[in-house]
């Protein structure tokens, strides 16, 4: 995954670590290696920054708390153990995790530990997560963009933009706000404007999306099997 904190500072996941690009340095700088034991609970899916501390979510499973130096898993979410975490996301004060079975859960933090104070079930996998002001907006394996209050008890609204050969591989969602926002799909990025979407083709013979990010600038930060490229949001043209 690739993640802007409040600071400026990018963050990249990988399957052998978390990397980060302080505001200001010409290159990245590796703060956590996994080792061979680590390796399933450091291959990051999605990164958030809440209340301060950037939250990993792993393929273990698990919801990391991360620093310059170490990984800790968060303890006292038993309820969620067997779910298969794929995403996160801030809205207001609440974090939302999704997961593979379709659960969405909102966490809060209570007396200083994380406790689940709502949930509710999408109609398909949860593959990504966002905000866009009140609203908590998640990408539906099958039924697209979806988006919901934090509340979690109001109506679910949709928009579908999945096209073209992109249809079933969407991987990852970058959301300014659910009228416009970026998909990883395939050796492509997808962008969807005001109910209308077009397709990017990255460069690269075999190359595949597999995160997405939009900065506070505006430009887009694709991870990709070949490395790491941007876009202009100004005329979506992805640059190496």
């Amino acid at each position: 995954d690739i993640y802007e904190d409040n600071a400026g500072t990018i963050w990249v996941a990988t399957a052998r670590g978390i990397a980060k690009l302080t505001s200001g340095a010409d290159s990245f700088e590796i703060v956590i290696q996994s080792t061979a034991s680590q390796a399933e609970q450091l291959d990051v899916l999605d990164l958030i920054e809440f209340n301060s501390s950037l939250i990993g979510v792993s393929a273990s499973g698990a919801l990391l708390q991360i620093n310059n130096t170490n990984a800790k898993m968060i303890e006292g979410l038993e309820a969620l153990e067997d779910e298969s975490l794929t995403s996160a996301a801030v809205v207001g004060d609440s974090l939302f995790v999704g997961a593979v079975s379709g659960r969405i859960c909102r966490l809060e933090l209570v007396d200083g530990s994380f406790k689940i104070t709502g949930s509710m079930l999408s109609a398909g996998p949860v593959i990504d997560m966002a905000s866009d002001g009140d609203l908590l907006v998640w990408l539906d394996r099958d039924d697209g963009m979806q988006w919901s209050s934090a509340s979690l008890e109001g109506p679910v609204s949709s928009a579908n933009p999945l096209v073209g050969d992109s249809q079933g591989y969407y991987r990852a969602m970058a959301a300014k706000t659910h009228q416009n926002a970026w998909f990883a799909a395939g050796p492509s990025i997808v962008r969807h404007k005001d109910g209308v979407s077009d397709v990017v083709r990255l460069p690269g013979r075999g190359n595949e999306v597999r995160s997405i990010s939009v900065d506070d600038v505006g430009n887009i930060w694709i991870g990709t099997y070949y490395g790491l490229f941007y876009a202009l949001d100004t005329d979506f043209t992805v640059l190496e």
